[in-house]
């Protein structure tokens, strides 16, 4: 492919950037938590400042509405900027070592956190201002410089970001770089300390390669298949409430969200009957579905890919209980109940990522076990149920980034509890202090006493030495 003069234009852009950044970074780590906490205020100044432009600019990507974007998104960026605020003091003390033997080596010791350097943030196009900016919060806090590249999918929402962080931060520090694919792998060639990444596992392949280059650390947000696991004990009123609520929100394109539900087959028609009424309650009360309450899919990639699923799904066998209504014009699709799924479909197979819901039954909870553990570990896992036994048993013989019990999603958003996967699902932890130490490093200080005994021992020759350290090793 032929190089344009806008191509080296932008390379050059982007190299000037990064090495600007790469040279402040030694001023920035010298900064104290005092000033660190006045950016955090400042940018939280500025989050204030555009909530309403945030919630017109994702209305404009994929018509969010409004509330949603308020709550998802700038509420809980907001709370993660005040825990940080709060706490920022306490995470950037020296921390004093005990040595392990001081009979033996009398040092004394400290670790202190130190910036890692240069940040490349990529954020999201499915919760892309929060997605985004936490991470941006940790590496503020971490004493690092940042280039932050929102996805392209949202480019009205893009073009925000770029507006907000120029008015808060000088472009040496922190600064937004739009573009698409292109963009991003030439970014993705500079030699960055660390790199944030929220998204697919396919692309975190990608951006994990190209980490690898340079030797750069990672953090990787991913997803996966979330079940939701719900036992006989559980309240299914609750239970139903919380797990449509949270598959209706933003069209159930979140990571996190239940990408499958496991339950006794004697609860099945009734967990069906009590999903019915609450979407009728929530979507038909004027006559026909309320889309104005409701999410656009992404784009048409997307929602094209969410018809191939469910046409496969119903191919092979699927019954349609609840939904099914795919709005070609508008979109948008209802949040849709299926059963009678097979595993080998591939909605079974693949992260959903949008509003259909396969439900499978299961007999023991060590059938519920096995069906788990034939798919990739998942970024949350939810148990439903008033049995601690049960509850235990499925946490202790599964792995997930996360777990909420008795409801969805409500370990996401808290900045004291690590955000993250394993494996497929992620590496790397997120929030308040994990999100700090992810960003840092831990630095050990060692001081050497005066007086060592036995100081001279290890010094030539080494005649009758092996013999002495023998006897000591018992």
């Amino acid at each position: 492919m032929e190089t344009t003069t806008q191509d080296i234009s932008f390379v050059k852009k982007i190299q000037t950037v990064f090495d600007a950044q790469k040279q402040y970074q030694h001023i920035i780590k010298q900064t104290s938590v005092e000033d660190r906490v006045a950016k955090l205020k400042k940018f939280r100044e500025v989050v204030l400042k555009y909530k309403v432009e945030a919630a017109k600019a994702l209305y404009a990507d994929f018509q969010r509405p409004y509330a949603e974007t308020y709550a998802l998104e700038v509420s809980t960026l907001l709370n993660h900027i005040d825990y940080t605020v709060n706490n920022l003091a306490d995470w950037l003390k020296k921390e004093p070592v005990e040595p392990a033997y001081p009979a033996v080596i009398p040092f004394t010791a400290e670790i202190i956190h130190e910036p890692k350097g240069v940040v490349f943030i990529v954020g999201p196009w499915n919760v892309p201002f929060f997605l985004t900016l936490y991470p941006l919060i940790s590496s503020i806090a971490a004493g690092n410089t940042s280039i932050i590249k929102p996805s392209e999918l949202t480019p009205h929402h893009s073009a925000l970001l770029k507006k907000m962080i120029a008015e808060c931060f000088d472009e040496q520090e922190v600064t937004v770089i739009e573009g698409g694919v292109t963009e991003t792998t030439e970014l993705l060639k500079l030699p960055f300390n660390h790199i944030y990444f929220t998204g697919s596992p396919k692309v975190a392949k990608v951006v994990m390669r190209a980490a690898a280059e340079n030797l750069a650390s990672v953090t990787l947000e991913l997803g996966g298949k979330a079940p939701a696991i719900i036992h006989e004990s559980a309240d299914l009123d609750k239970t139903v409430f919380r797990i449509i609520k949270g598959k209706a929100l933003n069209a159930g394109q979140i990571c996190m969200d239940v990408d499958y539900v496991l339950i006794p087959e004697s609860l099945k028609a009734e967990f069906i009957q009590k999903a019915d009424v609450y979407l009728k309650n929530a979507y038909y009360a004027k006559g026909d579905f309320n889309y104005e309450d409701y999410d656009q899919i992404i784009n048409e990639a997307n929602y094209n890919r969410l018809k191939r699923l469910f046409d496969d799904a119903v191919a092979t066998g699927a019954n349609v209980e609840v939904g099914g209504v795919f709005e070609e014009k508008l979109r948008k699709i209802q949040p849709t109940v299926l059963t009678n799924v097979s595993t080998n479909a591939a909605i079974m197979k693949e992260e959903i990522f949008g509003p259909l819901l396969p439900i499978l039954t299961y007999s023991t909870k060590e059938e519920a076990i096995k069906i788990i553990r034939q798919i990739d570990k998942p970024l949350g896992l939810y148990v439903f149920s008033n049995d601690s036994e049960f509850t235990d048993y499925i946490i202790r013989h599964t792995t997930s980034g996360g777990t909420t019990v008795n409801d969805v999603m409500l370990h996401a958003f808290d900045p004291a509890i690590p955000m993250g996967g394993v494996n497929n699902s992620g590496i790397g932890k997120g929030y308040g202090k994990y999100g700090f130490l992810e960003l840092t490093n831990a630095r050990a200080i060692v001081y050497q006493s005066p007086e060592v005994p036995n100081d001279e021992f290890f010094k030539p020759p080494y005649e009758g030495k092996a013999e002495i350290i023998l006897e000591g090793l018992k």
